[in-house]
Parts: structure tokens; sequence; C-alpha cells
């Protein structure tokens, strides 16, 4: 009983991590992740931010979130 609930467990957050970082890699310049770019270039870019930099960054989210299903 115990080892199923642990099994389930583990297996659901392996597919929401997968999911999560598949979504991240290909659409993260959608509404989905408008909180974290918005943090990203307040940091990072002082709140405004060019064409150049804004692909900079999408080009960067693929590899790093791409990352996420192949450590699961």
């Amino acid at each position: 009983m115990r080892f199923d609930f642990w099994q389930r467990w583990l297996l659901l957050g392996s597919l929401f991590f997968t999911a999560f970082g598949v979504v991240a890699a290909v659409a993260s310049d959608s509404g989905l992740f408008a909180f974290w770019t918005a943090r990203i270039d307040r940091v990072f870019f002082n709140g405004a931010i060019s064409g150049e930099a804004r692909a900079m960054r999408s080009f960067l989210m693929g590899p790093s979130a791409g990352r996420l299903p192949g450590a699961i």
C-alpha cells in the first residue's frame, strides 16, 4: 500500500516536471510565463527590454527548460 502511494506520487511529479519543461522550452514568451519573464526583465534589464534581448532570453530559455525533462 505505501509503496503504491510513493510510486504514484513520483510518477505524477515526474510527469508534471516533464510537461513543465517542455512547455517552458517551447512557449517561454507566452502568457503562461508572463510572471516569470516580467521579473527577469525587471532584474536583468531594468524593466525595459529590447527585441534583441527578448530573442536572446527566448533562446536561452529553450536549453535551460529543456534540461528539466532530461534530468528526471
